[in-house]
Order: structure tokens, then C-alpha cells, then sequence
């Protein structure tokens, strides 16, 4: 896992018996990026939805590939960060995990959804990034081709 805050963290793919151990270390709330059937044998989200609520973590599962991130995904995942906090505050206690295959389309989509919704500026969501060695590729083309209303 790659912390962007103390809170927020992304990843490469979960396999579902990694979730009692994600509960253990203080993940409250998974969001996943990964389309089902991406790969050939993948965990399909809803059997990882149903072990993560046997945890009591909340499960999202917000598919988008880089090409196709609408502004609608951006909104559900900004919704499942505001819903997080509203169920357990900001603190690091109560962590939040994005996934995808590698992590970069969880990143992105954080990116996306602090600058389009939690006003955030961009060049503070770029230096975190880059101090992580994580590309927002993804999210520069997308602002740049969905210019701010």
C-alpha cells in the first residue's frame, strides 16, 4: 500500500483473503477501481464486497479504465471518500483503501476527485504524487479535456 494521506492509501489488486488482515490494520472503507473479468481469473467485487462486510468494512466498486473515467466515477469516488468521513471522521484510524490492477487508476481517480470536488489545488496533489513516483497522467489528459465549468 502507498499512503497519499495518513488516511488514504492505494494498491495493485487485493485478493480477497487479504481482507481480514486489511480489517486488522484499520481499513474501514475499499474502493474498488478494477473492472470485473479484467484479467482472466480475477476476484469478481462482489465476492470480495460480501468478505468485506463480514468485516465491517464498507465495500465500493467504482470500475473505470483510464480511457473511460467519466465525471460521473469521479463523483462516486469523491461520494465514498465524504461517506468514509461522515462513518468515521478524518482520522488514520479508520483507513481508506483504493485499488485497481497496479494502483495508478486509484490514484488518478484521488487526484481527480480532490481537485474536481474537494477544491484542491493541483500542484499540492501533483507534488504528493510525485513524491510517491505515482503518474497522473491519467488525471492532467482528463482536465485538460473536461475543463472546470
Amino acid at each position: 500500500m502507498t499512503a497519499l494521506t495518513d488516511q488514504i492509501h492505494v494498491s495493485g489488486w487485493i485478493d480477497p483473503s487479504e481482507i481480514p488482515a486489511l480489517s486488522q490494520s484499520g481499513v474501514r472503507t475499499i474502493i474498488n477501481n478494477r473492472p470485473d473479468h479484467e484479467q482472466p481469473g480475477q476476484p469478481l467485487a462482489a465476492e470480495a464486497a460480501a468478505i468485506a462486510a463480514e468485516h465491517g468494512i464498507t465495500y465500493h466498486h467504482i470500475p473505470v479504465t483510464g480511457a473511460s473515467i467519466t465525471p460521473a466515477d469521479i463523483e462516486a469516488f469523491h461520494q465514498a471518500l465524504t461517506g468514509h468521513d461522515a462513518k468515521h471522521g478524518q482520522t488514520t484510524d479508520a483507513k481508506i483503501l483504493c485499488h485497481c490492477r497496479s494502483g495508478a487508476r486509484s490514484a488518478n481517480l484521488w487526484a481527480l476527485a480532490q481537485i474536481r470536488h474537494a477544491n484542491a489545488d493541483p500542484s499540492n496533489i501533483a507534488a504528493i504524487a510525485r513524491a510517491r513516483n505515482i503518474d497522473l497522467g491519467t488525471a492532467a489528459a482528463w482536465l485538460a479535456q473536461h475543463p472546470q465549468p
